[in-house]
């Protein structure tokens, strides 16, 4: 009875391939036809997230993708059009964008253009040129978000924030660090505590706002009223926040990590208030 590699089922080594790292993965498809085939086997790249340099056409690119049933990409350098990705891969469940500094709205804008069901990640953190703008097209045609990166998009203010809180309703995750402009009325907007008739994120279970400089201990009022499935609270670096909002934070059942890291106004009264409430940090 034949013993060698050779010899196994297709699924087989599809299972063995699955455990390699991304780029023996690659290698294991140019030794011969049977392993080139196993290859693509769609267990062999489940989860795996393509890094990818968009310099010149590529035809192959995008149909060899969805052969490997590879649904991640994160864009490393983006020099052809962003719609270039989104036609070739429609369904797409995660994009990166991180740190690509010349996405525009206008880039972004002629990218979504119809809905995307099954984009459920987007990170744009460091997309310095992305404005309120680009958060009207992302909240009117990717419904599906449930996590959004907007770290050191330092040109959204508090009407991106509003549209955000109209359009996407399942979102579970979102970063602003460093968004200067963002205030309390914006935080308002996602909570669902102002007059402008958005029913807020209120999903949300993820939350960073290091950095937001112009955040105040109203932004806690309304996120301990409106935010009441959050878990995780990032606040550092929050200069404008006291002991007096601790008092808010401090019913929220529901949150069992909170960041106060080089918030200067907060005390060990507003640590005691913590401790006095109902909170169940781990």
């Amino acid at each position: 009875m034949e013993t060698h590699i050779s010899c196994l089922f297709p699924e087989i080594l599809a299972m063995i391939f699955s455990y390699l790292d991304v780029r023996d993965k690659g290698r294991v498809a140019q030794v011969c036809i049977a392993w080139r085939d196993a290859s693509y086997h769609k267990s062999v790249w489940r989860g795996v997230e393509a890094k990818l340099h968009l310099r010149r056409a590529n035809p192959s690119l995008f149909p060899s993708l969805q052969a490997r049933g590879i649904r991640r990409v994160q864009i490393l350098s983006l020099r052809r059009s962003l719609s270039y990705v989104i036609q070739g891969m429609p369904n797409i469940e995660s994009l990166n964008l991180s740190g690509c500094y010349n996405l525009t709205d206008n880039g972004l804008g002629h990218a979504f253009v119809q809905e995307i069901p099954s984009l459920r990640v987007l990170n744009l953190s460091l997309c310095k040129q992305i404005t309120d703008s680009s958060l009207g097209r992302i909240a009117q045609y990717l419904k599906n978000l449930e996590v959004l990166e907007l770290g050191g998009c330092s040109n959204i203010t508090n009407t991106g924030l509003l549209l955000i809180a109209w359009g996407l309703h399942r979102l579970k995750s979102l970063n602003l660090r460093s968004c200067r402009h963002v205030s309390d009325v914006g935080i308002g907007h996602l909570a669902g505590m102002t007059r402008s008739a958005a029913e807020g994120c209120l999903n949300l279970e993820y939350l960073t706002l290091q950095d937001c400089q112009k955040l105040t201990d109203l932004s806690l009022k309304h996120i301990s009223k409106g935010l009441t499935k959050l878990r995780v609270l990032n606040l550092s670096f929050c200069g404008g926040i006291s002991d007096a909002g601790m008092i808010h934070l401090s019913h929220m059942t529901s949150l069992w990590s909170l960041n106060l890291r080089s918030c200067d106004n907060i005390s060990d009264t507003g640590t005691m208030h913590l401790a006095m409430g109902t909170l169940r940090l781990s």
